[in-house]
């Protein structure tokens, strides 16, 4: 995958001078980040990650930086560093933060009582996040319900039709019983990472927004619970119970929860197929052939049998 914004070893080091971190060593391009560049960075001192921003305005960026700030604090989020003026954000060609390396592994799936777990995770990341919900605005609140259509075309799915029917299906969800809040907008295995003990961290907060919080729970069964042939319900299940022990949904969330679930993967979908314009990787038509065929998977499920998953 290319590099949006390269850097040679002069520019790590000059970046680095405006840190107390230490002198470069050495450095790791991060592929599966398309919309920023994100480097893994060794320095004398520490291993951290560098992440420069391509897009976004600088306001957006400074309240991402107080969610990251906040869940610091709470030990759900990597440490911010400051520079040596005492700030956060910093500028080298591109806004850029660094973030203290978290050692773990990314999670491809969880077995049960990680689906337990992870359950209470969320819900406490959801009830944090509700102290900085008068700093952030809703921008396009409820598009799950306003899209009815797409002009890009998947491979073997019609993402114009399927959009269209998921519209129609929303219709029956009443949208005003649906609670509203910050969420990260991207529970993918690429930001969700799993040390030795067990502890879970979330990194790129660069989708986050003020949303439906019940889209964070369908992103998530999305990416980790249903897979090309399979949904596996019990992890299901053991998320959701964990998760309501925290924050309760009502009948019209668990509804929204399936259809999102749908809404989630034809959007992944449609944003691979824009990313291929930009980025000429064979990889990205084998990962959707894979999102069309968890799309099916899930709708085959049908609504009834996933909402007796609650």
């Amino acid at each position: 995958m290319a590099v949006l914004t390269p850097l040679s070893k002069e520019d790590f080091q000059a970046i680095l001078n405006e840190y107390n971190l230490g002198e470069y060593e050495s450095h790791k391009h991060f592929s599966h980040a398309l919309s920023n560049t994100v480097y893994k960075v060794k320095t004398s001192k520490k291993t951290v990650i560098l992440k420069l921003f391509e897009h976004g305005k600088r306001d957006v960026i400074n309240l991402e930086i107080k969610i990251m700030a906040l869940l610091e604090r709470e030990g759900l989020s990597p440490k911010l560093f400051k520079t040596k003026k005492g700030e956060y954000l910093s500028h080298y060609k591109k806004l850029l933060i660094i973030q203290e390396y978290f050692e773990g592994r990314h999670v491809q799936r969880f077995n049960n009582q990680e689906a337990r777990r992870f359950g209470v995770f969320i819900g406490e990341l959801h009830k944090n996040l509700k102290r900085l919900d008068k700093e952030m605005q809703a921008h396009d609140l409820g598009f799950q319900f306003k899209k009815n259509g797409s002009v890009y075309d998947s491979l073997n799915i019609n993402l114009d039709q399927e959009f269209k029917w998921l519209n129609k299906a929303l219709k029956s969800v009443k949208e005003e019983n649906l609670k509203i809040g910050i969420i990260h907008g991207d529970l993918s295995s690429s930001n969700i990472l799993k040390n030795k003990k067990g502890l879970f961290m979330l990194c790129d907060w660069d989708d986050a927004r003020k949303d439906f919080l019940v889209y964070d729970i369908a992103v998530l069964i999305g990416n980790f619970m249903v897979k090309p042939s399979i949904v596996y319900r019990n992890q299901i299940r053991e998320f959701l119970k964990s998760y309501q022990k925290l924050i309760k949904l009502n009948n019209d969330e668990k509804r929204a929860t399936y259809y999102f679930v749908l809404h989630s993967l034809l959007s992944g979908l449609e944003y691979a197929s824009k990313q291929k314009r930009i980025h000429k990787d064979e990889n990205i038509n084998k990962w959707m052939l894979k999102q069309e065929k968890k799309y099916i998977t899930i709708k085959n499920l049908g609504l009834e049998k996933f909402l007796s998953l609650f």
